[in-house]
């Protein structure tokens, strides 16, 4: 079985993918975790075929590996880009989080861009936030019986900056392309 993954990765890199493929499923069909995976990786990226992120995801959903940290990440990789699945950010997220914790050394590189991703929007929210707060004025009034000071129809009242524009990102914005720098023949 290691043999036909090995063929496979000679024949990828002589430019040879349909060959490649077919090496990979042949070490796929007899129970080889590699090519697996290789398998997997070719029918998402679209290596020796067209690209079938549903076929990828078949594969590795009735092998031996499905619960890896490599079948994780292609599950990560599928929701985090809405491919061959329903776009779902958060799923993405959790299931890059497993792969990570599955020993998938691919994965951290990408958390490490989803948090930074995630950071700069929430510094963003912040600066926005502020930006709101010190553009609304509260109308205040003393009150003669008690001599504190009260709120005079706060909601009604509120002065925004008409002129200021806020860009709101929402999650369907949230895009992780990562394919450029993922090694393309996986060996554990």
């Amino acid at each position: 079985a290691g043999r036909y993954n090995n063929k496979g990765a000679d024949y990828e890199d002589a430019g040879k993918y349909k060959e490649a493929l077919d090496c990979y499923l042949e070490a796929h069909s007899l129970g080889l975790a590699e090519g697996t995976v290789n398998s997997a990786r070719c029918y998402y990226f679209g290596i020796g075929t067209t690209d079938s992120p549903q076929q990828a995801l078949y594969i590795l959903s009735n092998s031996n590996i499905r619960e890896s940290g490599y079948a994780y990440y292609f599950y990560a990789l599928a929701y985090l880009n809405g491919k061959g699945v329903p776009k779902d950010y958060e799923r993405g997220r959790y299931y890059m989080q497993i792969a990570h914790q599955r020993g998938c050394p691919h994965a951290a590189q990408v958390l490490n861009e989803i948090y930074a991703n995630e950071m700069k929007n929430n510094l963003a929210r912040y600066s926005i936030n502020r930006n709101i707060a010190s553009d609304v004025t509260y109308p205040i009034e003393t009150s003669t019986n008690t001599n504190t000071r009260t709120s005079i129809d706060r909601d009604k009242n509120i002065n925004y900056n008409k002129n200021k524009k806020i860009n709101k990102k929402s999650n369907d914005e949230k895009v992780i392309e990562l394919s450029k720098d993922i090694p393309y023949t996986y060996s554990f």
